[in-house]
């Protein structure tokens, strides 16, 4: 029986890279999505060219009540999960430069029930299927959560937040579970589209390895923690940033 692993985000800029590691581990996934809609058509029909299992939902995780139902309805459907990944997160577009002194409650709220609460959402409805599978939770983080920055604050606010709940749900779920997070650098997406030439060169000079990482390099160190074959690893956040954060 292959493992059975819930991805949110699966149409953002990493979900695809994600998904073809995890199929390419033997993996069947359930994908959550919010409004692309051309994109999990185009990943549905790489499924079925690779004979890949997906299945897909739709959600808004701006709506938190609403949210939360309908992530625990989604939960009731499954009868096994192995694996919870993590990739959701509020657009950067026109958010990123955004002053600090004009970050309003709205935004700050928008962002952290995208990039936040919708993993504490999935860990409620899943940990104890995960748990009698002995699976493994791996929710995303930025390098930004442990050194700061000075552009997209609200984002590195509620990437800190996760920081605390990979710790958090690791302690509450020990033994059974794995929880670990991923703390990214600057990757070569459309993250890039938000920033300025001179802050593009900026991001990729800060890296000891003077490149952009790829999602290709996220999707295999999330694949490994999510279904191994190493166990022997919770409660951490692996920085991979090319020798940003030392």
């Amino acid at each position: 029986m292959s493992d059975v692993v819930v991805v949110t985000g699966i149409t953002a800029d990493l979900g695809p890279a994600v998904a073809r590691e995890l199929w390419s581990r033997g993996a069947t996934l359930v994908g959550i999505y919010h409004r692309s809609h051309a994109r999990a058509k185009a990943l549905a029909a790489e499924a079925r060219r690779r004979g890949a299992g997906l299945s897909l939902h739709t959600l808004d995780f701006t709506r938190a009540v609403a949210a939360r139902r309908k992530v625990q309805t989604i939960a009731r459907g499954l009868t096994r999960v192995d694996a919870f990944v993590g990739l959701a997160g509020y657009p950067a577009k026109r958010v990123w430069h955004e002053p600090f002194e004009r970050l309003t409650p709205e935004r700050l709220e928008g962002i952290y029930r995208v990039d936040t609460l919708g993993h504490v959402w999935f860990a409620q409805a899943l940990g104890k299927k995960i748990a009698r599978a002995g699976g493994a939770m791996v929710l995303m983080c930025s390098a930004a959560a442990l050194i700061g920055d000075d552009l997209g604050v609200g984002f590195a606010l509620a990437k800190a937040a996760n920081v605390a709940l990979v710790k958090s749900l690791a302690r509450l779920y020990a033994p059974r579970v794995r929880v670990n997070g991923l703390a990214p650098g600057a990757l070569d997406t459309s993250w890039l589209d938000e920033l300025k030439p001179a802050e593009r060169r900026g991001a990729r000079d800060k890296a000891l390895l003077r490149r952009y990482g790829k999602p290709e390099e996220v999707a295999r160190v999330i694949g490994e923690l999510a279904l191994g074959p190493s166990r022997f690893q919770t409660g951490q956040v692996l920085v991979l940033d090319g020798g940003v954060a030392l």
